[in-house]
Order: C-alpha cells, then sequence, then structure tokens
C-alpha cells in the first residue's frame, strides 16, 4: 500500500506497509529513506542502518482465560512447551524472536497456526485453541476479550525503532522528521541510537 501525502510545499511523504523484514531489505538497497520496524536480534550484524528506539516493550504469553496457565505469573516458557502456538507468521521479526526465545528454553514450539493479523491471533486464544507470544502493549489492547497476559521468568525484549539507510545522505526533511519522531510524546525515555557494525 502506498500513500503520497503533500508534507509541505517542498517535499512528498510517501508511505508503504511491508513486513519489517521486507522494509529492511528495501533500506539496505536504499530504495527507502527510513522506516518504522520491529528491530531483530541481529540488528547489529546488518550493514548500513541506523535505528532510533521508539518504544520498548516486552513480550508476554497469552492463554484463554480458563487455561491452567492463566493465573501463573510470571512463568518460564519452557513450561508451555508441550502447548500448541499461534504465533505471527515466518516474515514478521516477532515470530523471529519467539522461535530464537523458545530455542533457548530448550524446545521448538508446536505451531498449529500463524496470522499477520493480531486480532485473529487474539480470536483463536480466546477460543482456547493455543497459547500466543504477544508484546505486551498489543495484548492489552485486547486485555477485555477471553484472555490472560502472563508475563515471562526471563523478559524477551521487543524494540520498535526508525531505521534510516547510512547510504543515503539526510535530506532537511529526514532531518527534520527524525527530530519529530525522537521528540514524540509516546517514545520510551533514555533509548539509545543503534548502529550497525557495518556502517559505512
Amino acid at each position: 500500500m502506498y500513500v503520497s501525502v503533500p508534507l509541505i510545499s517542498r517535499y512528498l511523504l510517501e508511505i508503504t506497509e511491508k513486513m519489517s523484514s521486507e522494509l529492511i531489505e528495501l533500506l539496505k538497497k536504499a530504495e527507502l529513506d527510513m522506516a518504522f520496524i520491529d528491530l531483530p536480534g541481529n540488528f547489529d550484524k546488518l550493514e548500513t542502518l541506523s535505528a532510533y528506539p521508539m518504544i520498548e516493550d516486552e513480550v508476554v504469553l497469552i492463554t484463554q482465560k480458563l487455561h491452567p496457565f492463566a493465573n501463573l505469573e510470571p512463568i518460564g516458557l519452557s513450561e508451555v512447551k508441550n502447548e500448541p502456538f499461534i504465533l505471527m507468521n515466518k516474515a514478521s521479526t516477532l515470530f523471529q524472536i519467539c522461535m530464537e526465545a523458545c530455542k533457548r528454553a530448550g524446545f521448538t514450539p508446536d505451531i498449529t497456526h500463524e496470522s499477520s493479523q493480531i486480532d485473529i491471533i487474539v480470536g483463536l486464544v480466546a477460543e482456547g485453541l493455543g497459547v500466543s507470544l504477544l508484546t505486551s502493549k498489543e495484548a492489552d489492547y485486547f486485555s477485555k476479550a477471553n484472555i490472560s497476559l502472563i508475563r515471562l521468568e526471563k523478559p524477551i525484549n521487543h524494540t520498535t525503532a526508525l531505521v534510516i539507510s547510512n547510504r543515503i545522505t539526510k535530506s532537511k526533511a529526514m532531518k527534520t522528521f527524525i527530530k519529530h519522531a525522537q521528540e514524540w510524546e509516546g517514545r520510551t525515555p533514555g533509548a539509545e541510537v543503534l548502529k550497525s557494525n557495518k556502517n559505512i
């Protein structure tokens, strides 16, 4: 999806919506100036990118309210290793983060459903078809549904950031956009700018 929005008389803002992994590839090719993405765990190994963290969050387990684990908090991820999992699809950064966390906990999750839509995932969990791992802010939005949010013993961090390509020279419009993003009142305070190890 592309949207062209008149920014001011001299600039045009073009917006596209894609998965974080796709946006990263476009940034690396300098086909995008900047993007809001969920940072992957290997961000420091990506080439020529800088990130301005916007929202720091943690991943939580969600279950149906009547699930035996619904009132256990915090919970070790390994305790749900025999549960059916409903996750974001493979193209999402959250999927990769969750798979790496499960691997560290000593198991490979039995994934019965995948979706790119959080409301679908929450709906399936609310029907008792499995458990899921979502960011706490996303899960809390659906807290009135038939689900319980359970914090993990070993927190899984999740960062949404404004990422820019270092292959291009920042225009005045880009610098202004970055400045406004860093001043956004919803931004997690104190987050430092992150750079990959291979900037040129």
